[in-house]
């Protein structure tokens, strides 16, 4: 039987193992009203968040964690956590383990770390970082400004959503190849920047042949690869429009 554990009206620390509980199927702890921090166990728990901006942090064990109304921070630790925001403005990190993160609403930061996460940014404009391995990464809608990180080689799998998106890829050089997808590119619309350089800039080098890499057409997609540890593609684009885009002389 799973043991509850409930916050009052005021600012609450409730950290489960300096309480000396223990029970193996896990703790169901909600916050209450005031700006709360929570630490779970090394079982399976349920964190809730309350109406205050709340700090919940999972232990060793697989967790859902669930923001509350305001500005939370949640940190899910070791295991294979399921994290939700809500309606505020939250940052997520989703630990060691294979996470599932869904933003909700609000302007979120989500950060994967590490394992092959699921991360999705829901509504507003949210900022997401893969972290390292490999993640499928969906920005929902709003203007999303979604990393992905190169260090540790890899595959990710992008999707901006609706709207003007910002694609950025960082941690080049590794001796592992990153293999990233975006699915819904547009040109004209989003945008990407590798390595801190923004896509009119790497493009005008690529075009001008002074960049480590090549665009090529591999069926419906485009593919770009460079010589520092990255293939990037974009899915169902045709070389010939995207060349033509960062081709079209600059116009004010």
């Amino acid at each position: 039987m799973v043991t509850t554990v409930l916050g009052t009206s005021g600012n609450d620390d409730i950290s489960i193992p300096l309480l000396g509980l223990e029970d193996e199927d896990g703790f169901l702890v909600r916050a209450g009203k005031g700006n709360d921090r929570v630490v779970g166990s090394a079982e399976d728990d349920v964190l809730r968040g309350g109406k205050g901006e709340d700090t919940l942090l999972g232990g060793f064990g697989d967790d859902t964690i669930i923001a509350g109304k305001h500005d939370d921070f949640v940190n899910g630790g070791d295991g294979a956590d399921d994290i939700s925001g809500n309606l505020g403005n939250d940052t997520l990190y989703g630990g060691k383990g294979a996470d599932v993160i869904d933003g909700g609403a609000g302007d979120d930061f989500i950060f994967g770390v590490k394992g092959n996460n699921t991360l999705n940014g829901g509504a507003g404009r949210d900022t997401i970082d893969t972290g390292l391995n490999g993640s499928v990464v969906d920005g929902g809608s709003g203007q999303d400004h979604i990393m992905a990180n190169a260090t540790k080689g890899g595959w990710h799998t992008l999707t901006g959503g609706s709207q003007a998106d910002t694609f950025e890829f960082y941690g080049m050089g590794a001796k592992k190849r990153s293999l990233v997808t975006i699915t819904d590119f547009e040109i004209g619309l989003d945008d990407f920047v590798i390595a801190g350089v923004s896509d009119d800039d790497y493009m005008a080098s690529l075009l001008a042949g002074e960049a480590d890499a090549t665009l090529t057409q591999s069926g419906d997609d485009l593919v770009l690869r460079l010589d520092r540890g990255l293939t990037l593609t974009f899915a169902d684009t045709d070389m010939d429009d995207f060349v033509a885009e960062y081709s079209a002389p600059m116009i004010g």
